[in-house]
């Protein structure tokens, strides 16, 4: 992925970042399809569509950290003495 190309995605709103993860969906099950039933030519191209919307999924999920919740459970919790 080339660096301007990221950084454009970096800017996008949310409402840009789920249209570009929906035609990524769409993209990937065709590939998925073609690749079944032919030979395509860069079958690695699975694979980038794959990144990218995982690039995307990333940057839609919250920023606030799930261990700040007060309903999160506390590490290490089930490993007490009395639990094992």
């Amino acid at each position: 992925m080339k660096a301007k190309e990221w950084e454009q995605i970096k800017n996008s709103t949310d409402v840009e970042l789920k249209a570009k993860l929906e035609t990524l969906r769409r993209r990937r099950a065709e590939l998925e399809f073609n690749n079944k039933t032919t030979k395509l030519k860069n079958p690695l191209e699975i694979r980038a569509v794959r990144r990218m919307m995982a690039r995307i999924k990333t940057l839609l999920r919250p920023t606030a950290s799930p261990l700040a919740s007060p309903t999160a459970p506390v590490a290490g919790e089930n490993l007490k003495r009395g639990n094992r």
